[in-house]
């Protein structure tokens, strides 16, 4: 799939972001995002999409932090 702007990474944390009381993860998988375990401390959860761009979500609850990704 070729990357087009907003990336689904972007459209997540813009959803998220006006929505606030919808979950991240439960728009990641809405969006088509698979789910993976990542590395590091603290331990973060990374969902990768279709047009391979990754959100990568860390921490848990007010302390949390999310970024996306670009191939």
């Amino acid at each position: 799939m070729p990357l087009q702007f907003p990336t689904l990474a972007e459209q997540v944390i813009t959803s998220f972001e006006a929505k606030r009381n919808i979950p991240l993860v439960t728009i990641a998988t809405r969006m088509g995002g698979e789910r993976e375990e990542g590395e590091g401390f603290p331990p973060s959860i990374v969902y990768v999409f279709d047009d391979d761009t990754r959100l990568v979500i860390r921490g848990r609850g007010k302390n949390h932090t999310y970024k996306a990704e670009l191939p």
